[in-house]
């Protein structure tokens, strides 16, 4: 499975936790509310909830088993990138072939591979419907596209919600830019507002409402935690050379290795697109200097647009003169900027402004310049190699899943002795070169498949007054994270390897059973609390 235990495993589990939520009547945990870092509610709401994407899942799941149905989904929201890029592309009457080109390279190509391990940045699908939208609203205003903008946006909001806020934080730059280099789309803007205002007004209030609603559970969430600070934050904005990084296994990394070592102080510093990408702006630049006359007036407007995002996004984004980066001001007033941690995610979304205006400027140029099919041909299939040389990584990394089922079958099997709530101790790992940390995840997914609750718990945020959670908890301090939490009557399995024998350094007096796994690698301490009970 690819790419490690951690993440991947990670977003396998919301999206099982999902599939549970609406086919097991049975199942102890609720839709914000899975049933890890037990007793705390709406945990979901601590990472990606995937929603946008998961009833592709829960398709799956109904005939396949949870890890072949994740490896499933993310093989179908890849292949609906690419369909939704291609559809936005006949729209402007692009050729099969360009179109395709250009859906090869937001659906499969190093932007979507970088984030391989952070599935909940392979959902992407519905950006180019969202910005279809935009473009028809832009040019002919009307209520059911600016419906359809809100729909779109608040999808890919479900589907990735790094997705989702880069791409409306881009679709307001893009009109803002459109509405300053077209006079006539303005007023006609203009001219639909006064006579659609009130409409307008409640479909933007219905929307706006429905959004809040959804996401109610990050803002309380948000409450609690408060803001990323700064600090965080800036470890994640890109270097200049950031938008050169390419990791070891791609064609190019001999080349740009030294923009790669400067970048390694950047959280996910690889932005590099493939040089393709940037003769795509070459090649937009050449049609705009001297060879406007061969785009008509719709998709000269839409490549001037597109570029102009695209440079508004990269100098937005990016660590300027002497790492002064104009993001402090996006982080300090723009809604929800503040929870952005990896703006370097942003990549995914700039370039795609990219690959709309490349894949028209060159259909536009090779119809207009090239006569003979042979010759269209030629140039077409250099295009199509070059990518497929460029557009990959060689030695991607993955693990061996049969490893943790294996974990998580002998910790399920302590947790079916009678236990109503479970830790897992997290050292050592099964795997000696990866972090003792994804324990935690076979505790959640042994939780999970025995519809037990766990305190263990694996996400992008822990509850207050949880502690680190990467770090094994002794018992007096889970009995006082109970207590805190109102939980005093629990029967709680305390799970370590054998090898540790009592890392938990329980009394006998307190235990009411010990028991090993039938492959003698597991203990599990059964505790009746309150401890003056046995």
């Amino acid at each position: 499975m690819q790419v490690d235990p951690g993440d991947t495993r990670l977003n396998n589990y919301f999206l099982e936790h999902f599939f549970k939520v609406i086919s097991d009547k049975k199942y102890i945990g609720n839709l914000w509310s899975p049933p890890f870092f037990y007793p705390v509610k709406n945990v979901l709401a601590f990472s990606d909830n995937l929603f946008g994407s998961t009833p592709i899942y829960v398709l799956f799941r109904y005939f396949f088993s949870s890890d072949i149905s994740f490896q499933l989904w993310m093989i179908s929201i890849c292949i609906l990138c690419f369909i939704s890029f291609v559809f936005l592309m006949r729209y402007y009457k692009i050729s099969h072939a360009i179109a395709a080109l250009g859906a090869f390279l937001f659906a499969f190509g190093l932007l979507r591979i970088y984030h391989v391990s952070h599935q909940q940045l392979l959902s992407q699908f519905f950006t180019p419907l969202a910005f279809l939208n935009t473009w028809i609203f832009f040019k002919k205003p009307n209520k059911q596209r600016f419906n359809l903008i809100f729909l779109f946006c608040y999808l890919q909001l479900l589907a990735g919600i790094y997705l989702g806020w880069f791409l409306v934080f881009s679709l307001a730059i893009f009109l803002i830019i459109g509405y300053l280099l077209n006079h006539k789309s303005f007023r006609k803007l203009i001219l639909y507002w006064r006579y659609n205002y009130k409409k307008s007004i409640a479909i933007t209030f219905f929307w706006l409402s429905l959004i809040y609603i959804t996401f109610l559970p990050y803002i309380n969430a948000k409450k609690e935690f408060g803001d990323r600070t700064w600090q965080e934050v800036y470890t994640g904005i890109p270097k200049i050379t950031s938008w050169l990084s390419v990791p070891q296994g791609n064609f190019w990394y001999p080349l740009l290795s030294w923009a790669s070592e400067d970048s390694q102080t950047v959280n996910e510093p690889n932005m590099f697109p493939g040089f393709i990408l940037f003769l795509f702006i070459f090649i937009c630049l050449y049609a705009l200097v001297s060879k406007k006359k061969f785009l008509d007036t719709e998709k000269l407007l839409l490549v001037k647009i597109c570029l102009f995002v695209f440079l508004t996004i990269f100098l937005l984004s990016t660590r300027l003169f002497s790492d002064f980066s104009l993001w402090r001001v996006i982080y300090q007033t723009v809604p929800g900027a503040s929870i952005i941690r990896a703006v370097t995610r942003i990549s995914t979304t700039a370039y795609f402004y990219v690959m709309v205006a490349g894949s028209v400027c060159l259909d536009s140029l090779l119809k207009s310049i090239i006569v003979k099919k042979q010759i269209y041909s030629i140039i077409l299939s250099i295009f199509f190699i070059w990518c497929f040389l460029e557009q990959s990584i060689i030695g991607l990394p993955s693990y061996d899943k049969s490893l943790y089922a294996q974990e998580i079958s002998e910790i399920k099997e302590l947790i079916n002795k009678g236990c109503q709530v479970t830790y897992v101790y997290l050292e050592p790992s099964i795997d000696p070169k990866v972090y003792y940390n994804v324990t935690n995840l076979s505790a959640m997914w042994a939780g999970i498949e025995t519809n037990t609750p766990v305190i263990n718990g694996y996400s992008g945020n822990a509850p207050r007054l949880y502690g680190d959670s990467a770090k094994s908890k002794t018992a007096s301090e889970i009995f006082e994270w109970l207590s805190k939490n109102g939980k005093y009557d629990d029967r709680i399995c305390l799970i370590s390897r054998q090898e540790l024998e009592n890392p938990f350094k329980l009394s006998s007096e307190y235990l009411l059973a010990k028991t090993t796994s039938s492959s003698g690698k597991f203990n599990s301490f059964m505790v009746q609390l309150p401890l003056n009970q046995k």
